[in-house]
């Protein structure tokens, strides 16, 4: 502050109200303001706003395309492994 010229002091902010307002207010309203931006975020992670039951938005669960799917890819390993030339054994 004493490099660019300016007091802390009542005299200082009326004789430079700009570069006051520059220098030290609007850091300090930045700085405020990115702390409540991460409070936020971190409550809204938690779930803090929700205040019914939890749910999933999606059923997650093994269906039948999972299941076919499944079946297709174990033989398609098989084939490689177990084809003369092309598997492991």
């Amino acid at each position: 502050m004493g490099l660019r010229g300016l007091s802390t002091s009542l005299g200082g902010l009326l004789r430079h109200p700009a570069k006051t307002m520059e220098y030290i207010y609007v850091p300090m309203l930045v700085s405020a303001s990115k702390i409540s931006d991460e409070i936020t975020q971190a409550a809204i992670t938690r779930g803090v706003d929700h205040a019914q039951k939890r749910t999933c938005i999606e059923c997650i669960g093994f269906t039948a395309w999972d299941e076919l799917m499944f079946l297709l890819y174990a033989g398609i390993l098989a084939l490689t492994l177990w084809l003369p030339g092309g598997g492991v054994l």
